[in-house]
């Protein structure tokens, strides 16, 4: 039962890319994203701020925004999720 408790406990707290993301608060998890957006080139001040605004209202776009492992595909699609922010 331990045993089975410990693997839970691994899947629950491990990403593809050697983080632990449930694990963490969530306002860990929204920091992270923002720190990963920071490191965006294609990014304006202005488009980071927003950024920080969605992860601050919507820990599911915190969350997919973490989960992607592609870079350009987690920055077109921060890119969409910012437009979308702008047309609401």
């Amino acid at each position: 039962m331990a045993n089975t408790m410990e693997m839970l406990a691994t899947v629950f707290t491990s990403r593809g890319d050697g983080s632990s993301s449930i694990a963490q608060p969530p306002s860990q998890r929204k920091a992270k994203a923002f720190q990963i957006a920071e490191q965006e080139e294609a990014l304006s001040e202005e488009e980071l701020l927003k950024a920080a605004d969605i992860f601050e209202r919507n820990i599911d776009v915190t969350e997919i925004y973490l989960a992607f492992r592609n870079k350009a595909l987690r920055r077109q699609w921060l890119k969409s999720k910012l437009g979308e922010s702008s047309s609401s």
